[in-house]
């Protein structure tokens, strides 16, 4: 009898040793990504799991006894509805038949950002005439609320061809414009305030320019450079010539401009300065006023209030000015048909490097940086010698292998608008040319690209409709 029951004992310590298997250990590498509402939380898989469990709070001690739990969850998942600006904190624990793991420690952590704000400006009416207003689009309400004053300037049509930039103080710089030879050209300047909305004159520029490059250094000032003293032959406001005004710079301390050192190459009708990561900027093509543009390029290294340019061997593929962009440290630029993107790696050689090729030519329009440092390239027109209609096009720069692919399309053909991408990955698009070949069609309306669903819906409309207008993302 004692031998059948010590058997027993055996048995049955031989099918719990088969039985189930212990818990698996709590996942790791477990991180929380922000975007519109949401966070994406991905993890580390544990062995011997079958399923997960995702548990959130706005506590940093959520747990499995306190947080909101999403059972099955995958790595990857989003949590939706979540109030952007809030913190919010996740664990995760694995599950199989021998029950659940301890919550993944520390705690993961992300705050949904609030969408932002784009200023848009400036830009023409149907007549052609220059439109010397602004107004604020709050991403979070879905509108648009105008200053409360127009934009200082002498007349509206010396708005024509000023420059603009968003200052490290978060007040908005326009400076000089005016755009033909009857001494129009201005070297006034105004600021915007983000808490009053509204504009003030502040310290004028040694140089009244107009097509000039102005942009903002790392410390947050900003950089004037060459640009034309009229409509590029002809003198300015202030008796000064297109050899003076296209070889000088100046820089900006938010209330007095300081002259910096000449430029080595007199440049007429240049834009698009760029901020390099090392603080250097980067300022290439122009033309001498007359007919000859340029494709050389030069450095400027700030220096206290001044800074001094340098020449270089860089060149464009094509002279002229263009679109260009800094994306993951590097440069991208579009040659002047649209039809090519060229890369500079200021880490490597003074070259653009081999041309990728756009599936569909897009001049005349308008690049973002997304939060992946890819590229989207938004409408412009068809340059078909004649009618130049406004295209829908949309594509996307991959840095990775530095080729162009196609993305969902506009709703409506727009050239020239404002592209902005807001602090969530939605990309904004206001205003532009409907009809690329005239002053026919400014548009008012607004379309907002989604990271997550691929595609375009609208938004809403400016007050004001805009050909051609300035803007950029506030906050």
């Amino acid at each position: 009898m004692k031998r059948l029951v010590f058997l027993a004992f055996v048995l049955a310590l031989g099918c719990n040793s088969q039985g189930a298997p212990p818990p698996p250990a709590a996942p790791i590498g477990v991180t929380a990504a922000p975007g519109d509402g949401q966070v994406t939380v991905p993890w580390t898989a544990s062995s011997g799991a079958t399923s997960y469990n995702l548990y959130w709070s706005t506590s940093a001690a959520v747990s499995k006894s306190n947080g909101t739990k999403v059972a099955g969850a995958t790595s990857g998942a989003v949590v939706t509805g979540l109030t952007n600006g809030t913190t919010y904190y996740f664990v995760v624990t694995a599950v199989n038949a021998g029950g659940e793991s301890p919550e993944s420690s520390p705690a993961a952590s992300a705050t949904p950002p609030p969408p932002g704000k784009v200023m848009v400006l400036i830009g023409s009416d149907a007549s052609g005439s220059l439109i010397a207003t602004s107004e604020v689009y709050d991403a979070s309400a879905d509108a648009w609320t105008p200053a409360t004053n127009n934009i200082p300037v002498p007349n509206p049509g010396s708005i024509n061809g000023a420059g603009v930039t968003l200052l490290g103080s978060g007040n908005v710089l326009v400076a000089g414009g005016g755009g033909s030879d009857n001494g129009q050209t201005t070297n006034q300047a105004s600021l915007w305030n983000p808490l009053s909305n509204a504009w003030a004159a502040t310290g004028a520029m040694a140089f009244g320019r107009v097509y000039f490059a102005l942009g903002t250094l790392a410390d947050g000032t900003a950089l004037a450079a060459g640009g034309c003293s009229g409509g590029c032959s002809g003198n300015n406001a202030l008796g000064q010539n297109f050899v003076e005004v296209g070889s000088s710079s100046e820089t900006f301390d938010g209330s007095t401009w300081h002259t910096a050192s000449n430029l080595t190459t007199r440049r007429n009708g240049v834009t698009n300065p760029r901020l390099l990561t090392d603080g250097r900027v980067l300022l290439c093509g122009g033309n001498d006023a007359f007919s000859t543009t340029y494709s050389s390029c030069e450095f400027f290294t700030p220096s206290g209030n001044v800074g001094t340019w340098t020449s270089s061997s860089l060149a464009l593929p094509d002279a002229g000015s263009r679109p260009m962009m800094v994306a993951s440290g590097k440069v991208l630029i579009l040659d002047q048909a649209g039809t090519s993107s060229y890369l500079w790696d200021p880490a490597g050689t003074l070259a653009f490097g081999s041309a990728a090729a756009l599936p569909t030519p897009q001049p005349g329009g308008r690049m973002t940086v997304l939060p992946d440092e890819s590229v989207m390239l938004v409408g412009g027109y068809i340059n078909n010698g004649s009618t130049f209609p406004s295209i829908k096009t949309v594509q996307i720069w991959s840095p990775s292998s530095n080729s162009w692919s196609a993305a969902a399309s506009l709703s409506t053909a727009r050239a020239y608008p404002v592209v902005a991408t807001l602090a969530d990955g939605r990309v904004l698009v206001v205003g532009g040319n409907g009809t690329a070949a005239s002053n026919a069609q400014p548009l008012a309306s607004v379309e907002v690209w989604s990271p997550l669903t691929q595609s375009w819906a609208s938004a809403a409309s400016m007050g004001t409709a805009r050909n051609s207008p300035s803007g950029m993302r506030i906050k």
